[in-house]
């Protein structure tokens, strides 16, 4: 009866031993035991082995010959169990995806469905299209309680990491999809419910500007399916895969975007666009992405646009049709298209035209009015009419600061044509009002010098001279 019972006593203590450092082996005590208790465990055999069959040939001291062969095999469990408890790291041609998913409630088929949540994310990753470029890598219990409890050791930069702390920066992590699956039984079956967040990883930028990146995905992750039966588990699995998807296309898009990798971003929304257009009419929630994607789809074109301009006035105009197909309304673009249709010649004049009145229509600032006061001059040849515009949007229209510098670089390029020489004074208006009015003078001056003897510029002849005296 008493052997028994110190049989069952030490049972319990060794099963409570190997509970306790099965939960708290990648905590800092934790994994000093549990290098010691290895250490012990493979250390006192060979001790008793050796020396029991081989001591005869040992020459040295059998305390020193013990010390070394203990402190070597130390060191390397040492090493082995530290590796362990990094972060993995993923290659530098691979994106890495962290599955973060922690079982709150220790539930054994909860585990299985987490890891089976894994594997199929990285099938549907797979399917994407663009090739095995996808890591995603499935974090420990330990790791994910980590990321839950302490977000901001990765979304926040500054704050000072230790080895048993959250360190990412040297993962190349990508994205970091983190959460708790909650289970309840109800009646005969279970409940699923996943908790989800997720971070992604960017180029560094204002602190009001992540918090609206947040508050983005936030909304978007709460429209979407994330509870289910256990009965439901083949279907649950399809619709989480594809909500991790969708997920991490549109975040890895925002995240080039923000970056200014402006093609990458283009290239993850697109595919994901495409792939939600059957789904919208059938699943409601898909609006709200929807809409979202035309938002990003609609200011990647125009900017991309914008970088091939000098390149390529045709792929511009290219880039910026396509982005009125994701807003028909959108100023910069029609604005941008007057211009480039004007550039290409008079044959081109009811582009140029109808591409005006839109963004007349649909104005975000006053810059429409300076193509305008632009074609009064050339087309139409009303000097005054078009100067006075240019002075009037210059002196009080609200002008973005790209807008103003956009209209300087086209009047250099005017500029450049012997017989447009009078856009100096254009110019001398543009420093003038919104950049510097010393260096105006320079071109004031160089207009009244040119032009003197021109007539019909008497009344920007005028203006220079006032704008000289004041």
């Amino acid at each position: 009866m008493i052997k028994k019972l110190k049989e069952e006593v030490e049972n319990l203590i060794i099963n409570r031993c190997k509970q306790w450092l099965k939960n708290n082996w990648q905590k800092p005590f934790g994994f000093i035991i549990l290098t010691l208790a290895i250490a012990f465990v493979i250390i006192i055999p060979i001790h008793i082995y050796i020396f029991k069959y081989f001591s005869p040939l040992i020459f040295i001291d059998k305390y020193y010959f013990f010390a070394g062969v203990y402190s070597i095999s130390y060191f390397i469990i040492f090493l082995i169990v530290f590796q362990a408890i990094k972060y993995p790291i993923t290659k530098k041609n691979k994106i890495g995806i962290y599955i973060a998913i922690s079982n709150r409630f220790e539930d054994p088929e909860a585990k299985d469905l987490i890891k089976k949540i894994h594997k199929e994310i990285e099938a549907v990753l797979l399917s994407i299209g663009f090739g095995d470029v996808f890591n995603a890598v499935l974090l420990d219990e330990y790791k994910s309680q980590k990321i839950i409890k302490n977000p901001k050791y990765f979304c926040v930069s500054g704050i000072k990491k230790s080895a048993w702390s959250i360190n990412l920066d040297k993962a190349r992590w990508h994205f970091v999809l983190f959460g708790s699956l909650k289970c309840a039984k109800s009646g005969n079956e279970k409940n699923y419910k996943i908790e989800p967040d997720y971070a992604i990883s960017h180029k560094p930028i204002s602190s009001q500007e992540s918090y609206d990146l947040g508050k983005d995905f936030k909304s978007f992750l709460v429209t979407q399916k994330w509870e289910f039966q256990s009965s439901q588990e083949m279907s649950a699995l399809e619709v989480i895969s594809g909500n991790v998807k969708e997920n991490i296309m549109y975040a890895l898009g925002v995240s080039a975007y923000v970056s200014g990798l402006i093609n990458i971003a283009k290239i993850y929304h697109e595919a994901l666009y495409a792939l939600i257009q059957a789904r919208i009419l059938h699943e409601s929630y898909l609006g709200s992405l929807n809409n979202r994607l035309k938002k990003y789809l609609t200011w990647e074109h125009h900017i991309l646009g914008n970088y091939h301009l000098k390149k390529d006035l045709n792929l511009a105009i290219e880039f910026q049709e396509r982005s009125l197909l994701y807003n028909p309304n959108f100023y910069y673009s029609h604005l941008n298209l007057a211009h480039h249709y004007y550039l290409k010649g008079k044959e081109y004049k009811s582009k140029t035209d109808y591409h005006l009145e839109q963004a007349e229509k649909h104005p975000v600032d006053a810059s429409y009015k300076l193509s305008k006061a632009c074609i009064l001059i050339e087309r139409e040849n009303k000097l005054k009419e078009g100067a006075d515009l240019y002075i009037e949007t210059l002196r009080s229209g609200s002008i973005h600061p790209s807008i103003v510098q956009g209209t300087l670089v086209f009047i250099d390029d005017q500029i450049k044509d012997p017989l447009k020489q009078y856009f100096i004074f254009i110019k001398g208006l543009i420093y003038y009002f919104k950049i510097d009015q010393n260096k105006s003078k320079i071109f004031f001056k160089k207009f009244i010098n040119d032009f003197k003897e021109k007539r019909e510029y008497e009344y920007w002849l005028q203006k220079s001279e006032k704008y000289l005296e004041s």
